[in-house]
């Protein structure tokens, strides 16, 4: 037999958590602190009553009310009140208009019964009310009338009353309770007194026991014989084994314990005999939603019972425990490590994830092992001491001579002054707007957008204004007409139409320019609702809002922060001016990032900024501004460091090497620098991050933030350690973009978009070729729209950034995938070698030597070198996954260029395509056009030897200044594309997408004239599905409108344009299904983005606005989708 475990009476004692004080009911014994009457209460009950004159009139007038209970209602409200009229009068008025339980504002009645006439007088008076059930009613509250339980119902029809009655006064008998439960002795027991004679009858015996659970004989009978409708009283009274198995005998657990209140206040009293019903309770499949078992499940994890540990490993699985199971482990570590071993050992189904956890039990408490592996059973026992044989070795720590000053004695560390950071309340400075040099003019010469409506000479200006103020304009036609009207009746009125104008983005510069400082609002409007709009507009102007605005733009490795540096140095000491009331002004993200600014501006004229700060705001902020400038940004810490988690176990984590990784950082540094990670937030980096960087191994840096991150998803991703998942964008590598982007992708759906989002900035933030890969794949497919287009405008910040367009940054991140040069890889197995090749798709194959083509690459044979062989096909699989994830995203931008008509230099031609080992195989087997001063000259495909033949087969070279693109059918002669194809045929090249063999649409001369497609609309009905793939070929989904129709679809087209299809009956936003087949009411052409259906037909555009590759790719979309032949 093993030792008897050692006893540790703290993890045997039951202490119940401090968040259920604010749920559970109180009783006395256990009370925190007494409740106080709130003499208020007195003035509210008044107002309540008051409010109810009416029912207390019909109700007291109806002939079958009770004429006790009447006569003593009506003497209270005479001013001689008695424990039966009071609560005559409180049941009248908590009476509720429909079937609803009573609100807790009627508890001000106990407090008003106690301030006035003491607690022996409250305590009857809620029990009499419990017994007091009020009929009639409805909406108007006709023919209300009052019925005694006890009195005047008969055993039939009481029973189902007490569940309406002890519902209507459960606010006012708990509020009771809850002062009985602090009373003094003798008023408590003679409030005992007084309830033993009114324990007769429904529900008396119920709610007496409630009142006063520490009578446990009268919790004793009420469990034994209640009324089954006064569950409720009872759960919340019972305060021992026997009362709780009396009523789980009666009642199912799962009813009992399904209420927070209900099932707290039961374990607060009666603490692990609970465990059973608790059991039965979590068992209940039929009865118990997904809600209802968390919660079971965290009330017993804090029970000091094996049974808890056991339940909670089984809600595992493996590599990931339950957090719950993970949190019982820190409050009860040497039960944790018995049950666990226990569990792991005896062949139960979840054996594998207690083992998983036992690992890192053992790993974080060696000396509880000590402690308590000679108490074990022997298979445990085993089982922990080979576990711990497991456990790697740490590296040799670091002296800390060989460490940074930073990780040895950090600022927060030192001692601080402890003055508080000043704030200062100032007055901002008037808003300002400097031009450069031509810069009004250009920006007042910008074009109005296609389709915008235009006011002429003979506008009718003060009828127009009369419709401007009727809102009878859209958001673009009130800008457009603020851009054309007269500028002295409309400058008046941009104050008033501000919430229109900032709707309108395009149009931000010539308002800037028509109306200078007056229009800054509408501009800071414009660009800081919209996180893709450009904020070129806000340059010439300064101030506040301006300056705040500017601050947030700076984070590093975003693509604002060019223009954010260009704001602040073209401004200068203004933008010091602008920026001192934000960074010292309240605590916040917001102070944070002025101060950064601050410092950018002032840069190297620390005098000249407090002199500024000074002559505008006075000597305080003067010195303030001086001060700022004058810190080391190390020691700009907030008042309060950040808590670290709970759940953080350094020996969980792997080592932070030092760069040479010989030795690793010693826990009290490693500790500083999870500080400094938390201190950090995207775009504010603390300033000993980047010496962390130049001090430690990237790598080990790396994987140390990856299992970081690991350790909080394991316990359920606290909010307030969110700072765990961005802190990889600081010290994340390609490893952690492979790892991390699986989860961006699946999180939306696990209702954690807002975690994707951010993930997205971790990848922006790492800002590698793999990471920027990565995130590119996600802007162009991921199945969450709303995830897409975040990834869309982030992948767009990064490459303005770089000065590239996206494609044009996409060109530079494709990676080679291991291949040679010239595009091939030779995989050799040490007697055989094999060469690999890509098929249309880019699928990758092999040859042997012999050049017979092989589906698959042979695993390694006996005869074949064994390390030569497995290395060969490691890299073959490792390669062909990296191919897979690229292959279907180079092929769509290929076809994107040819429809969307991108034209590549011949340099970024050779340079990126051409030469490019990987998408070379893609590019031989494309058709591709010359451009020379804006006009095709020629074609030309890319031979195997990546020489350029024209069609027929002689060479071409292409000339510099040129321009190449992918050519679409429309750009080649009929007899040119049929030469083609026939190249094409001769030499066996098949295309990735199609290409020579396109379809060709052409709109007639009437449908180019026309504002409608109208050979698609009315036509033959649609399955959902089909209109619902329209998304892969560019289409959107409309928002869902108010009744969760989507009565849309649309898709933007070159030019700022968009077609919109209006679908007849709708798709719902729920059930695709629902609505039925499909038919395309009407499509048009619009230069709107609609936000509702209607908007941008009025403002239709004929369809020969159009391009004729665009209208033929349209066509081809329409056609396939409602089978209208041309």
């Amino acid at each position: 037999m093993p030792e008897t475990p050692p006893a540790r009476p703290d993890e045997d004692a039951f202490v119940v958590p401090d968040s259920w004080h604010s749920v559970i009911a109180v009783r006395r014994g256990a009370v925190r602190h007494a409740a106080e009457v709130d003499p208020g209460g007195v003035a509210k009950a008044a107002e309540l009553t008051e409010r109810a004159t009416g029912k207390l009139e019909t109700a007291l007038g109806d002939l079958r009310s009770p004429a006790d209970l009447v006569a003593a209602a009506r003497a209270t409200l005479a001013g001689e009140p008695t424990p039966s009229g009071v609560a005559t009068v409180a049941a009248v008025v908590s009476k509720p208009e429909t079937y609803v339980l009573g609100t807790t504002a009627h508890a001000a009645f106990a407090d008003a019964w106690t301030h006035e006439h003491g607690i022996v007088f409250a305590a009857e008076a809620a029990c009499l009310l419990a017994s007091i059930v009020v009929g009639g009613g409805g909406p108007r509250q006709e023919s209300l009338y009052i019925r005694g339980i006890a009195s005047s119902m008969a055993p039939e029809e009481a029973e189902p009353a007490v569940w309406r009655s002890v519902s209507s006064a459960m606010p006012v008998l708990l509020r009771v309770r809850t002062l009985l439960a602090g009373a003094a002795d003798r008023d408590y027991d003679a409030a005992a007194e007084s309830l033993s004679g009114l324990r007769g009858g429904l529900p008396g015996l119920d709610t007496t026991a409630y009142l006063l659970p520490t009578r446990t004989d009268w919790v004793d009978e009420a469990c034994a014989t209640s009324a089954r409708s006064a569950w409720r009283l009872l759960i919340q009274s019972v305060s021992t084994e026997e009362q709780l198995t009396m009523l789980t005998r009666r009642y199912d657990p799962a009813m009992l314990l399904r209420d927070e209140a209900d099932l707290k206040t039961v374990v607060a009293a009666v603490g692990t005999a609970a465990v059973p019903a608790l059991v039965r309770a979590l068992n209940d499949d039929e009865r118990q939603s997904a809600t209802g078992r968390r919660r079971l499940l965290e009330v017993l994890a804090s029970l000091p019972a094996d049974e808890a540990v056991d339940l909670v490993v089984a809600e595992g699985e493996p590599q990931r425990p339950d957090p719950l199971l993970l949190s019982l482990i820190r409050r009860a570590p040497a039960r944790a490590l018995r049950r666990l071993a226990a569990v792991a050992t005896g062949g139960s189904p979840k054996a594998s994830v207690a083992a998983d956890v036992l690992r890192r039990h053992v790993t974080t408490a060696g000396a509880l092992v000590d402690e308590l592996l000679p108490s074990l059973p022997a298979d445990s026992r085993d089982l922990v001491v080979s576990l711990r044989t497991t456990i790697p070795a740490r590296p040799e720590t670091a002296p800390d001579s060989a460490l940074p000053e930073l990780l040895v004695e950090p600022p927060w560390r030192r001692r601080r002054d402890g003055g508080k950071p000043v704030v200062l309340r100032l007055s901002p400075p008037d808003d300002a707007v400097s031009w450069a040099d031509g810069e009004r003019q250009a920006w007042a010469d910008t074009p109005l957008p296609p389709g915008t409506r235009r006011w002429g000479p003979d506008t009718d200006w003060p009828r127009a204004i009369e419709d401007l103020l009727a809102d009878r304009f859209d958001a673009a036609a009130e800008t457009a007409f603020f851009l054309q009207a007269p500028v002295d009746l409309v400058a008046p009125l941009l104050r008033r139409r501000r919430h229109a104008l900032r709707k309108w983005p395009g149009l931000l510069r010539p308002l800037a320019a028509r109306f200078g400082a007056a229009a800054l609002d509408h501009v800071v409007d414009g660009v800081e609702r919209r996180t893709d709009v450009d904020p070129t507009p806000l340059l010439p102007f300064v101030g506040v809002r301006v300056a705040t605005l500017v601050a947030g733009l700076l984070p590093p490795r975003t693509s604002l922060r060019p223009f954010a540096l260009a704001w602040l140095e073209r401004h200068g000491l203004a933008a010091v001016r602008a920026l001192v009331p934000a960074a010292f002004g309240k605590a916040g993200t917001g102070r944070s990032q002025a101060r950064e600014a601050l410092r950018i501006a002032a840069a190297g004229r620390i005098e000249e900024a407090a002199a500024t700060a000074e002559a505008q705001f006075g000597e305080r902020a003067g010195g303030a501004v001086r001060t700022l400038l004058s810190t080391n940004a190390l020691d700009d810490l907030p008042a309060r460091l950040p808590a670290l988690p709970d759940w953080l176990e350094l020996a969980l984590l792997p080592p932070i090497l030092l760069r040479g990784r010989r030795h690793a950082l010693p826990d009290s540094a490693v500790e500083h620098v999870v500080t400094m990670l938390a201190l950090s937030a995207p775009g504010r980096e603390y300033a000993g991050v980047e010496a962390v960087r130049e001090a430690c191994d990237p790598a080990s840096l790396a994987e140390f933030g990856w299992q970081l991150l690991s350790e909080w998803r394991r316990h359920g991703m606290g909010p307030a350690e969110g700072w765990v998942l961005t802190a990889l964008g600081m010290i994340g590598d390609d490893e952690t973009v492979r790892r991390l982007t699986p989860l961006i992708r699946v999180w939306p759906g696990q209702s954690l978009h807002h975690r994707a989002v951010d993930g997205l900035d971790v990848l922006a933030g790492i800002g590698t070729d793999v990471a920027l890969t990565h995130l590119h794949a996600l802007s162009q497919k991921v199945r969450f729209a709303a995830l897409r287009g975040r990834a869309a405008r982030k992948i767009a910040e990064v490459a303005a950034e770089r000065g590239l367009g996206v494609e044009e940054l996409a060109d530079r991140l494709v990676p080679d995938c291991g291949l040679a040069a010239d595009g091939s890889l030779t995989l050799d197995y040490g007697p055989r070698r094999f060469t690999v090749g890509f098929d249309e798709s880019l699928a990758p194959f092999v040859r042997d030597e012999d050049g017979r083509r092989r589906k698959t690459l042979p695993k390694p044979g006996a005869r074949d070198d064994a390390e030569q062989a497995s290395a060969a096909y490691a890299r073959f699989t490792a390669m062909k996954k990296d191919v897979r994830m690229l292959a279907a995203d180079q092929i769509r931008r290929l076809e994107r260029a040819m429809v969307g008509e991108r034209r590549w230099s011949t340099g970024d031609f050779r340079d990126h395509l051409l030469t490019h080992p990987l998408l070379w195989h893609l590019v031989r087997r494309l058709v591709w056009l010359i451009e020379e001063d804006g006009s095709i000259v020629g074609s030309f495909r890319v031979a195997e030897d990546r020489s350029l033949a024209d069609v027929d087969d002689e060479p071409v070279v292409l000339p510099e200044g040129g321009a190449v693109g992918v050519a679409h059918p429309l750009h080649l002669t009929d007899s040119d594309a049929k030469s083609w194809a026939e190249v094409f045929a001769d030499y066996e090249i098949t295309q990735p997408f199609p290409q020579l063999a396109r379809p060709v649409h052409r709109l007639s001369e009437e449908e180019r004239g026309a504002r409608e497609l109208s050979r698609f609309q009315r036509g033959p009905a649609v399955p959902p599905g089909r209109i619902l793939g329209m998304t892969s070929r560019g289409w959107e989904q409309a928002a869902p409108q108010d009744n969760g129709e989507v009565p849309w679809i649309s898709r933007p087209v070159p030019g700022g344009l968009r077609v919109v299809a209006e679908l007849d009956p709708g798709l719902s936003a729920g059930d695709r299904d629902a609505m039925g087949d499909q038919t395309l009411e009407r499509i048009w052409l619009t230069a709107a983005s609609p936000r509702r259906w209607f908007h941008g037909r009025d403002r239709s555009l004929p369809f020969g606005e159009l391009d004729a590759i665009t209208a033929s790719e349209l066509l081809t979309e329409l056609t396939s989708l409602s089978g209208v032949a041309e």
